[in-house]
């Protein structure tokens, strides 16, 4: 049975572990914790109003530039909505920052529930300078200011509204289409657990996963799980080998124990 990799590094990524700090369901020991360790659906692209967006998305454009973008979708409890996400490109290209073929890595943030996408990518920016200079950020919004993966308010097609996000960037010059790494917290740290399980996308290199390991709905103890239409788990997943997953959690987080349970 295919298995993901959890690899034991220390990178980077442990630097930028629970960014947003605007869910409501987030531990304040375990982002101490990670800081210390250094429908049938259609989804197409819309363009937002020119108030709220600063570029947009045409035929003959192949630079991505920075601003707010939509992905829209319809399920049960929406017809055709805009779900938006934002999107910062570096405003200048260095050796370290970009590609032989001058193209940016991808770096996608994803909140917890009750956060929002515009306070994390404005903590985040402030926070992690290095990454504003060598990353494309992408923070997308959760419906209902949340991922929908049990009993969430947001009854959405996640997964496909982050995929459609994927494969749309993946198209722009600027872009490299196999180096995207994709983080949450919390609620959007199970999103990037589902991911990791079920996307066949071969763009995403790396899942950072915080304050949020494997839940029983995902992982029985034998078999990997995908969610299904009605997020009933039933059918067994075989996740593509190769991804690269890490966990940060708090040894002292009583919400979400470092042990499971």
């Amino acid at each position: 049975m295919n298995r993901l990799r959890y690899i034991p590094f220390i990178t980077w990524f442990s630097l930028l572990a629970l960014a947003n700090a605007q869910s409501s369901d987030e531990s304040l020991t375990a982002q101490r914790q990670a800081f210390r360790l250094s429908e049938n659906l259609r989804s197409t692209v819309a363009e937002a109003t020119p108030e709220e967006r600063s570029s947009s998305i045409e035929n003959n454009q192949k630079t991505l530039t920075s601003g707010k973008y939509v992905v829209t979708q319809s399920w049960s409890q929406e017809k055709k909505y805009p779900r938006p996400y934002y999107v910062n490109v570096p405003k200048s290209r260095t050796l370290e920052s970009t590609d032989k073929h001058n193209r940016f890595p991808v770096f996608i943030f994803l909140h917890g529930n009750g956060g929002n996408a515009r306070s994390a990518m404005q903590g985040f920016m402030r926070r992690h300078e290095k990454m504003v200079n060598r990353y494309i950020l992408v923070f997308a919004q959760g419906y209902q200011k949340s991922w929908n993966i049990v009993s969430e308010r947001s009854k959405a097609d996640d997964r496909g509204f982050i995929e459609t996000i994927v494969q749309t960037l993946a198209t722009f010059k600027n872009v490299a289409p196999d180096d995207f790494s994709i983080m949450g917290n919390s609620n959007g740290a199970a999103l990037v657990n589902q991911m990791a399980i079920e996307t066949t996308l071969p763009h995403i290199r790396n899942y950072i996963t915080g304050v949020s390991q494997l839940n029983a709905w995902q992982h029985d103890g034998e078999h990997f799980k995908a969610k299904g239409d009605q997020n009933q788990y039933h059918a067994v997943a075989a996740p593509m080998k190769g991804k690269r997953l890490m966990n940060i959690s708090g040894t002292e987080d009583k919400l979400v124990p470092y042990h499971g349970g």
